[in-house]
């Protein structure tokens, strides 16, 4: 077959040839080969179609192959535009043969006929092609997305875009290729496959949305990929003020930085198209009032990307008297605008600041340069605030009496005082001390503005007064000016009774309104109980100790004057508000050294935890229910962090050892039923609670429970795990001292606790509750390796309150135990780095024979139950796993003899097999496997797991097995095998309250016992010369026929007890009587 030449005497195999060498070539080539093509398109369009043949097995990312593409790409798009149609001929003609190839069995040959195709068609005009083909071209690349090799996946997403059709809406409702679209984004595994999508995808409201979901993508280049498309395809107009907070927080807040710098460019992009530059403008998009923490990581980032300048802007609001220069009797400022002059003015301060440090530390040229710029960061704010203190305050009076729509702007020039006002002056000073007073003596401003209003009041008091004794003069002061105003100390009845005074009025007018006055002057009163409780625990929040006297008129002269006059009496309140912000002070006030009578704010913290609303006739409202349920959340958080500061043994001594002090200080109802759950230990109230909140969660799923309720319960859940999870990381703190610490089986209970409600299925919307313990669990494992013993001491408990939490098919105890084992095999942090700094010796590893044997004894225990198979599936294999070493002969034999014993009762094949390779392993690692037990040593471990028919007695253990074992720890007693590594109280001690949860479907059978006492009752039946010794003996009792592998096992174990005996008679001297059987 002769080959078209072009004029220069190249053929199109010698032009590819050329081409696949080097790019230089690429641009002199497209022309000779559409020179071909003009001469002979037929011939040419065959040869090309060879060489392309050629090029589709050589696989992705060869460089030689990628050239080829590279210069197909340029061939197609660099037609001759006086023959366009005839070009876009040739072209349709060589991707129908592509389309043909799209379904090769060959991966490469897909992924490359899919690249051309998407190559070839994107460069073509597609209004000038066939239908036919059109539809042909749709179906095989739809059909291509659900391909196996993510490469023709990603190609055949590239080929489909032009093929959408917006429909009438023009929004790509219902069509094929956006419905494939959405599916890969959903389900796709490839990151390139969701990053292609992301860019294939046409301009509409479902681009934006899903391009908005795939930012919080678990690939950070595809989070990085959305946040670009964005920038470049989105304007802020078109996003909901939710989707610019929401991209906004989590982009700026990213932890990798190549997604951060691209959220901040797509930031610089909307303030330079949309809002030209004027960063005031940009965040009327966020609504910072609503968004306080997103408006101020925003301007950050323009400042930190040099799109903001705040020395340029400082210098020109004090040339234009703009911003904080204005006058008072200006327009107040936007919020936009304060909070923007905050964040600017804090800048200032703080790289002012850092200047100064950065100049004081070095010397000579370097430090005269940090301390000009320095001086250049205080002459800008200098020029940013207002000339005087004095003027600020005016300043800042005006904002905060020009009305509620300028309250936000009024706390952001508040907060601006505090942090970056100069109060040198005696003057300035002075008049920020009297605005200060008389915003504090305000409730109802700071029940409007919020809590952020009085935190800024009290953060500018501390800023005003140079000491913390003259703060805490000048705070009581005032709370004792308003709590004896407001008539607060002599208030002796509850809010209910006020209103019942008017019940005997005679006028009926006049009783309405008296009733309506009453119940104002109730409200009233609640606002200032309330005002006063806020204040006080803002001051308490400022100070480092709780023995500060001061001297002075009021009745409050001293910080410990606060509990009994005014935290105490807000407890016994019957406003559950009341009771919250007292609550809240009262942990404040415990965290303070130096406080008197512990036992009584103990007595009402815990009393504050255990807190239900009092049954009544009526439901409470919803805003009651959950002001009571967050007043148990405060409880919890102030135990958990007293327990930790102090000891949770020391809150015990306190508390314990006291009278029931909560019932005296009427913090609870009378005779309420959780007294009872006050009586116990803290450790122990913890775990209690956060078992019965879990447990309310998982009963109240299919129930109708308000929503701001099963909140709070949620917040109440995460916390308490949380501070039971910190109480056990810092337990080490307390290992000197056993009167503040906790014991070896708290830990163990609080441990199996926390691992039940990690994998209970009714934390799954507790996120925080869930990722503080996935941190909490590695940590605490990698710690110590009395850690990981402390866990597997935790792990059959933990396993069978795993089964209780879920129906018995769904229950998650398989993978809480694969889990725990992870965590056991885990290498300790500590000992390893001091075996590596100690010459390279190597790490011990860790070995539980304490836990294989409690692990095997509940193998035996399950052997009952027809519904435990997948438990005693995860069981067995989490024994073939478990780490095992032959340092402790005397422990791996006993547990040898103990499995040989449960494996005549698995029926179950593959868990039979499963334990047989269990034994083989105990057999390799038995270093004498010829010598066997004692006979009681061997009684003992049948009596472990209840295989006699009668109850064994602990047999005596000889001196030489209490020895350390491989993991540092004595070993037990055969009885005591199935304890866990360092407990002290048997396993079985443990498993009282936490039995398996099946039901006993297999028929009973008669225990068996061991072969000595099968042995003495045979021969006092056959003995024929003893009529008594026949009479006394036990009748035999009928059994089930044992299969082969349990009368192996017998006969085995016999012979063992055959041979101890034997070998005990010939060492006493004696002859021995008995017959074998």
């Amino acid at each position: 077959m002769a080959r078209t030449q072009a004029a220069t005497g190249l053929s199109v195999y010698q032009i590819f040839n050329l081409c696949q060498k080097s790019n230089a070539a690429h641009a002199k080539c497209v022309g000779l080969l559409w020179h071909l093509e003009r001469s002979n398109s037929d011939k040419c369009l065959q040869d090309i179609f060879m060489c392309v043949k050629h090029v589709l097995l050589i696989p992705l990312g060869e460089t030689n192959g990628d050239r080829i593409v590279r210069f197909i790409t340029k061939f197609v798009a660099g037609r001759d535009p006086a023959r366009e149609e005839a070009c876009d001929t040739f072209a349709e003609k060589l991707l129908r043969q592509l389309i043909n190839l799209v379904t090769a069995r060959d991966k490469s040959v897909r992924a490359r006929c899919c690249q051309l195709v998407q190559i070839i068609f994107n460069n073509m005009r597609a209004d000038e092609l066939d239908e036919d083909l059109l539809d042909s071209m749709q179906e095989s690349m739809l059909e291509r997305l659900a391909d196996k090799v993510p490469a023709v996946r990603s190609h055949a997403v590239s080929a489909l875009p032009r093929l959408c059709d917006p429909g009438d809406d023009e929004q790509y409702a219902d069509h094929p290729v956006m419905e494939g679209y959405l599916q890969l984004l959903a389900a796709d595994k490839s990151k390139d496959v969701r990053k292609t999508v992301l860019a294939s995808l046409p301009a509409c409201e479902t681009m934006v949305t899903e391009t908005v979901a795939r930012t919080h993508d678990v690939n950070h280049e595809v989070r990085r990929t959305a946040y670009a498309i964005l920038a470049d395809r989105v304007e802020v107009t078109y996003l909901s003020v939710q989707q610019r907070v929401e991209l906004l927080r989590h982009g700026l807040g990213e932890r990798v930085v190549s997604v951060k710098k691209q959220a901040s460019l797509m930031l610089r992009t909307w303030l330079d198209d949309t809002c030209r530059s004027d960063v005031v403008r940009l965040l009327e998009y966020l609504d910072v009032q609503s968004h306080e923490d997103v408006a101020v990581s925003a301007v950050q980032a323009l400042i930190e990307a040099n799109a903001v300048n705040p020395v340029a802007m400082a210098h020109a609001a004090a040339e234009q008297t703009l911003g904080l220069r204005q006058f008072p009797d200006d327009t107040p400022l936007s919020s936009e605008e304060a909070l923007v002059w905050r964040v600017l003015c804090c800048h200032l301060h703080n790289a002012a600041r850092a200047k100064g440090q950065a100049a004081a530390a070095l010397t000579g040229a370097p430090a005269t340069v940090e301390a000009a710029a320095a001086e250049d960061q205080l002459k800008a704010l200098e020029a940013a605030l207002p000339p005087t203190v004095s003027d600020f305050m005016h300043l800042l009076s005006a904002h905060a009496n020009a009305g509620q729509e300028h309250s936000f702007a009024a706390c952001q020039l508040l907060q601006l005082a505090a942090t970056c006002v100069d109060m040198t002056d005696a003057t300035g000073r002075q008049a920020a001390a009297d605005l200060v007073r008389h915003f504090l003596k305000d409730p109802s401003r700071s029940a409007s503005q919020g809590t952020a209003w009085e935190a800024a009041l009290v953060k500018l008091a501390c800023h005003v007064h140079a000491s913390h004794a003259e703060l805490v003069d000048a705070v009581l002061s005032m709370l004792w000016d308003m709590f004896s105003s407001w008539g607060l100390s002599g208030e002796s009845q509850s809010p209910g009774d006020h209103l019942m005074d008017t019940t005997g009025e005679d006028n009926e007018s006049e009783s309405f309104q008296s009733v309506l006055h009453q119940a104002s002057h109730v409200r009233t009163q609640n606002q200032h109980w309330i005002h006063c409780l806020k204040v006080a625990g803002l001051l308490l929040q400022q100070l480092p100790s709780a023995t500060l006297h001061i001297t002075g008129a009021g009745k409050f002269t001293c910080i410990e004057d606060l509990w009994p006059q005014l935290i105490l009496p807000g407890l016994s309140h019957a406003v559950a508000a009341v009771r919250l912000e007292a609550m809240r002070a009262l942990g404040l006030f415990c965290l303070l050294e130096g406080i008197p009578r512990p036992e009584g704010q103990m007595a009402a913290l815990r009393a504050g935890l255990v807190w239900h609303e009092p049954p009544a006739e009526a439901a409470p409202a919803a805003e009651e229910a959950s002001e009571v349920a967050a007043t148990r959340v405060v409880a919890a958080k102030a135990l958990c962090d007293w327990a930790l500061v102090r000891g949770p043994k020391s809150c015990d001594q306190w508390y314990l050892n006291q009278a029931p002090v909560a019932q005296d200080l009427q913090v609870t109802p009378p005779s309420s039923p959780q007294q009872k759950e006050e009586l116990k230990p803290l450790v122990d109230l913890l775990l209690g609670m956060l078992q019965h909140t879990l447990q309310a969660d998982r009963q109240s799923s299919t129930g109708s429970e308000s929503q701001a309720a099963s909140d709070a319960e949620e917040d109440l859940a995460s916390v308490l795990a949380e501070g039971i999870a910190k109480l056990l990381l810092h337990t080490r703190h307390w290992s000197s001292s056993s009167s503040k610490g906790l014991q070896e089986a708290e830990i163990a209970r609080a441990l199996a606790v926390l691992f039940v409600a990690h994998f209970d299925p009714a934390t799954q919307d507790k996120p925080r509750l869930r990722q503080c313990l996935s941190v909490f669990f590695p940590a605490y494992a990698a710690a110590s390796s009395s850690h990981q013993h402390h866990i597997a001491r935790a792990f059959r408990r933990g396993a069978r309150g795993a089964l209780g939490v879920a129906p018995i098919k769904k229950a998650p105890a398989p993978q809480l135990m694969r889990y725990m084992l992870q965590l056991l095999q885990t290498e300790a942090g500590s000992e390893a780095e001091g075996a590596r700094q100690d010459g390279g010796q190597q790490v011990t590893r860790p070995s539980y024979p304490g836990l294989a044997a409690e692990l095997v004894s509940e193998v035996a225990q399950c052997t009952r139950f027809r519904e435990s198979k997948t438990y005693l599936a995860a069981l067995l294999k989490v024994l073939l796993s478990l780490p095992l070493t032959s340092q402790d002969s005397a422990a791996i034999k006993r547990l040898r003899a103990l499995v040989d014993e449960v494996a005549g009762l698995v029926k179950d094949r593959p868990a039979a097999k499963d334990l047989a390779s269990f034994a083989k392993q105990l057999q390799y690692l038995d270093a004498t496997p010829e010598e066997g037990l004692d006979a009681d040593a061997l009684a003992s471990i049948l009596a472990s797991i209840n295989l006699q028919s009668e109850p064994a007695q602990s047999a005596a253990v000889p001196s030489h097995q209490n020895t350390p074992s491989a993991d540092g720890l004595a070993q037990k007693s055969p009885s005591q095998t199935m304890s866990t590594e360092g407990n002290a109280v048997s396993g079985q001690d443990m498993l009282v309250d936490c039995p398996l949860p099946f039901q006993d479907n297999v028929p009973t059978v008669a225990t068996r016992t061991p072969a000595r006492a099968k042995r003495s009752k045979r021969e006092a039946v056959d003995d024929n010369s003893d009529e008594e010794a026949r009479e006394s003996a036990p009748p035999i009792v009928a059994r089930r026929q044992l299969p082969a592998r349990s009368a192996r096992t017998t006969k085995k174990l016999v012979e063992v007890v055959s041979s101890s005996d034997s070998e005990t008679d010939a060492s006493s001297g004696g002859a021995s009587n008995s017959t074998d059987p």
